[in-house]
């Protein structure tokens, strides 16, 4: 038996299991599956995403969220989104957290963001959103 095939195997395993516990790569999935839930307003998955004292900070209107309020607010945001979307691309990556920008597409009109995320334990402790465009043009 060659073991070297072995050893190719066992070592792109442990570079994968540092990346996801340096929060490296990681990052994407979680910034996956927060804008999946966002753009179906999904209170249950977005709930298990956040830590129990989370912040949502939407830094160009002076507004901050605790988590409650937060998933409180999912029943008017499902009715903003509802016939928009939402796309979105990494800026940048750490290991404590990470930012995207994301394109907001409501009825009439779109917004561009940078939402920078903190993690804690592998939720979401707080995310700062501040716009950035009044439109998407060239996203």
């Amino acid at each position: 038996m060659n073991i070297r095939p072995v050893l190719l195997v066992l070592g792109l395993f442990s570079g994968l299991v540092a990346m996801s516990a340096n929060g490296d790569g990681g990052n994407v999935a979680i910034a996956q599956a927060w804008y999946a839930a966002l753009q179906n307003a999904d209170v249950s998955r977005l709930d298990a995403m956040l830590a129990p004292d989370a912040e949502i900070v939407l830094e160009d209107i002076g507004f901050t969220q605790d988590r409650a309020e937060f998933l409180a607010s999912m029943p008017e945001w499902r009715d903003a989104i509802a016939d928009g979307g939402i796309a979105w691309r990494m800026d940048a990556e750490a290991a404590d957290g990470f930012a995207a920008i994301a394109c907001y597409r409501f009825t009439g009109n779109s917004v561009l963001a940078r939402e920078v995320f903190s993690m804690r334990a592998g939720l979401i402790a707080r995310s700062v959103q501040r716009k950035i465009a009044d439109d998407c043009d060239g996203f």
